[in-house]
């Protein structure tokens, strides 16, 4: 959906729901963490950007990202 209509009334939470599909469903919580960093950034302001950035910060501590070398 978010794809489709990215500035859509439904884009939030399109993309929280796939974040917390990535997340808990397929268990891959660093794939989740650019969906949520996208949440945060285009709807700060949303109803589920609270839950975002608590996920997010959750996700970095348990999981450190190691950068390229």
């Amino acid at each position: 959906l978010y794809t489709f209509f990215p500035e859509g009334i439904w884009a939030d939470k399109a993309l929280i729901n796939r974040a917390r599909l990535l997340d808990h469903k397929l268990n891959t919580p660093l794939e989740a963490l650019p969906v949520y960093e996208n949440l945060i950034i285009r709807f700060g302001s949303s109803f589920y950007a609270d839950e975002a950035r608590r996920r997010l910060r959750e996700i970095r501590q348990t999981k450190p990202i190691t950068p390229a070398t």
